[in-house]
C-alpha cells in the first residue's frame, strides 16, 4: 500500500514564465505564486500574458472539436504564469481575448486604454495584430475548409466592409454572366435581326435585379446558418468542457478528502 508521504509527494507544476521586462515590477504575489486573486477583471498587463499564451497555443489551428481544449490550456498556463492576476477558465479567455482583438482591430484601441502603461499597451497592440495576420494567413491556406472556422464572426466584424465589398462584387459578377447568356440566347441566333427594344432591356434589367436580390437573400441566408451551426457548436463544446473541468474538480476534492482522512490516523 502507497504510504501517506508518497501520495503527498506529488508532482507539482513549473512555474510558466511568459513575462518580458517591460520597466514593471508585474511579479508581485499572484496566482502562480500561491498567493490570492489580485483582480475581479483584466488589466493591461493580463491582456499581454493572455496574447503571448494564446500566441504560443495558437488556437486558429486546433482540429475541429478541439477548440476550447486549447483554449482549457491557455487557461491553464496563465493560472501558472508569475504576474497573472485574475482566475479565468477557457471560456473566458476566449471571450477576453476576442474582445480586445475585435476593438484593436476595429479602431476602438482607445477604450482599453485604462490600466497600465504605454508599453504594456503598445506590446498588447503589436501581439494582438500580429495574431491577426496569422488567422488571416491560416484562413488563406486552408483551401475553404469551414469546419476549422475559428474566431469567424470576430473576422468578419472587423473586415466587415471589404467582406461585404467583395460579396456584392461575386454578385455583379454573376449578373454580368447571367445578362451576357441571357443577351446570347436573345440575339445570338438572330445576330442581323432587329435589336432589342426598349421595353425588352427593360424586361432584361428588371430580370436581373429580382435575381441579384435572390441571390443576396440566399447567400445571407447561408451565412447566418454556418454562423449558427458554429455557435451551436461552440456552445456543445463549452458545456462538454465545464462538465470535465467539473468532474476533475470532484475527483480532486475526493483526492484531498482522502489525503486527510490517512493523515488524521
Amino acid at each position: 500500500m502507497m504510504s501517506t508521504t508518497s501520495l503527498l509527494q506529488a508532482p507539482t507544476q513549473a512555474l510558466v514564465d511568459l513575462s518580458l521586462p517591460l520597466g514593471t515590477n508585474k511579479n508581485s504575489l499572484d496566482i502562480a505564486s500561491g498567493g490570492a486573486v489580485l483582480r475581479k477583471s483584466f488589466n493591461a498587463w493580463d491582456d499581454v500574458l493572455l496574447c503571448r499564451a494564446v500566441n504560443a497555443r495558437k488556437p486558429w489551428t486546433a482540429p475541429s472539436g478541439e477548440i476550447m481544449l486549447y483554449w482549457a490550456e491557455i487557461a491553464d498556463t496563465l493560472m501558472r504564469t508569475r504576474g497573472f492576476g485574475v482566475k479565468k477558465d477557457g471560456p473566458a479567455c476566449k471571450t477576453r481575448f476576442e474582445k480586445i482583438l475585435r476593438m484593436t482591430i476595429g479602431g476602438e484601441k482607445e477604450m482599453l486604454r485604462k490600466t497600465g502603461t504605454d508599453d504594456e499597451y503598445d506590446e498588447r497592440e503589436r501581439l494582438l495584430r500580429n495574431m491577426y495576420e496569422q488567422i488571416d494567413q491560416y484562413r488563406d491556406g486552408r483551401d475553404g475548409d469551414v469546419s476549422h472556422k475559428v474566431l469567424g464572426d470576430l473576422h468578419e466584424d472587423a473586415e466587415s466592409i471589404e467582406n461585404k465589398r467583395k460579396r456584392k462584387g461575386k454578385a455583379l459578377a454573376r449578373i454580368i454572366s447571367k445578362r451576357e447568356r441571357l443577351m446570347d440566347s436573345i440575339t445570338g441566333t438572330a445576330i442581323a435581326s432587329t435589336p432589342p427594344t426598349r421595353d425588352e432591356f427593360k424586361s432584361i434589367f428588371e430580370y436581373l435585379q429580382r435575381r441579384m436580390e435572390i441571390d443576396d437573400a440566399r447567400e445571407e441566408r447561408r451565412m447566418l446558418a454556418e454562423k449558427e451551426m458554429e455557435e451551436r457548436r461552440t456552445a456543445a463544446e463549452e458545456r462538454r468542457m465545464a462538465s470535465e473541468l467539473e468532474r476533475d474538480r470532484q475527483q480532486q476534492e475526493f483526492m484531498v478528502k482522502v489525503l486527510n482522512i490517512m493523515q488524521s490516523k
